[in-house]
């Protein structure tokens, strides 16, 4: 869930998964917090940081996915 775009992938899958009438496996995990190492990647690659700014942010995606997936 470090990643911004996670959450959103989540929700998608979920709705694939509802529609083609199939269980969705998930391993919700937090992973990496990298600071230096995405800033130098994604700017020597011309696009935007994919990773949240700070593991408080991770944590409430984390957090988020979590509750999305007990409904």
């Amino acid at each position: 869930m470090y990643r911004r775009d996670m959450l959103a992938n989540l929700r998608g899958a979920l709705h694939v998964a509802t529609a083609g009438n199939y269980f969705l496996g998930v391993k919700l995990v937090r992973g990496a917090y990298m600071e230096k190492e995405r800033r130098a990647r994604s700017g020597a690659h011309g696009y935007a940081d994919p990773i949240h700014p700070t593991k408080a942010a991770t944590d409430n995606d984390f957090n988020e996915a979590l509750s999305f997936l007990r409904r």
